[in-house]
């Protein structure tokens, strides 16, 4: 057990949503690739940069206790629209008071917020004092990458969100943080001498010599390990209540996560995270204020946030819900 909670969080959506229905108007030659992925709809900002929306979520946490800020660590996959060289995880610090915190900011892919919250954790353990800040945001209406047809399998959101770590009772006691690479599979974002933008490109490339079964087996070994570590038997794996994972389209997550783990899609957020896409480093934390906020969890739930990043890394989080 790592004896740190998650004290506070928020989280930052857009107030708009466009539906799949719409999409597929505009996109009619996605149709089927719509049909088999499940969305429902996607969260999009069009006011607002990923920066602005990190910084908005923050400042929606009940109490960040600045001066109490150790860390601050943000992550994201995408260009945070406030300029080439702009930090957001100095820009928060910034925003909160924050300047005793050691900042850092994450480019891990969509495993970021998680891996940066292993690495808050250990951080804090080993000074055992003082709270972290983490915070992922990314929009998606900048620099040439299409939320539709820029990547296989997975439609993307617009949102941010922010969680407080540190010892003492809170929302939920983090019992344990386990994370598997697989560097084997860093070229399946390899996009040299294509499109920068273009990840179905640098996909096919791989698939071409690797073979889709790469992927799968590379995932599925993965979450197995995690398993392996996080639960000492098939009873423990079983009283968790939820497993949130990434908001990919279904067939991802059939042929990939789910099955990893009894009654998976069961105990999913699947159609919560259908209503707003793959949101980048976020899913998992907006999937929980999702569950806290409907009243969905009681005390002494458990529940596992799953997350995968490019390079590759996955990460499993296991919670039990204190209030």
């Amino acid at each position: 057990m790592t004896g740190l909670s998650i004290l506070d969080l928020a989280v930052e959506l857009p107030e708009s949503k466009v539906s799949i229905g719409n999409l597929a108007a505009d996109w009619p030659g996605e149709t089927a690739r719509f049909s088999q992925m499940g969305y429902e709809g996607l969260a999009v900002e069009k006011n607002r940069s990923a920066g602005q929306l990190a910084i908005a979520a923050s400042q929606r946490l009940a109490s960040p206790a600045a001066k109490t800020l150790a860390l601050v660590v943000h992550a994201s996959i995408h260009d945070q629209g406030m300029g080439v060289f702009w930090n957001p995880a100095t820009a928060v610090q910034a925003e909160l008071g924050a300047t005793l915190a050691r900042p850092l900011a994450l480019r891990q892919g969509c495993d970021g917020l998680l891996l940066g919250l292993q690495f808050a954790c250990e951080h804090l353990g080993k000074t055992a004092t003082g709270r972290a800040l983490l915070v992922g945001s990314d929009c998606f209406a900048t620099t040439g990458f299409c939320r539709i047809t820029s990547d296989y399998g997975i439609l993307y959101g617009d949102g941010a969100a922010a969680m407080v770590i540190g010892p003492g009772h809170g929302i939920a006691r983090i019992l344990a943080i386990e994370t598997v690479t697989d560097p084997g599979l860093c070229a399946l974002h390899d996009s040299t001498g294509l499109g920068s933008n273009d990840v179905r490109a640098a996909k096919r490339r791989f698939l071409s010599t690797q073979g889709r079964e790469r992927l799968q087996r590379g995932t599925r070994e993965a979450l197995t390990g995690i398993k392996g570590r996080l639960f000492a038997n098939a009873k423990s794996e079983r009283a968790v209540r939820y497993i949130l994972f990434p908001h990919l389209g279904l067939d991802l997550l059939r042929d990939n996560y789910f099955p990893a783990f009894e009654d998976a899609q069961a105990r999913s957020l699947f159609s919560f995270g259908a209503s707003v896409g793959h949101l980048g480093t976020t899913d998992q934390i907006v999937a929980l204020d999702a569950l806290i906020r409907t009243g969905r969890l009681n005390p002494d739930d458990r529940v596992l946030l799953i997350g995968a990043g490019a390079g590759f890394s996955w990460t499993g989080v296991l919670l039990e819900i204190q209030s």
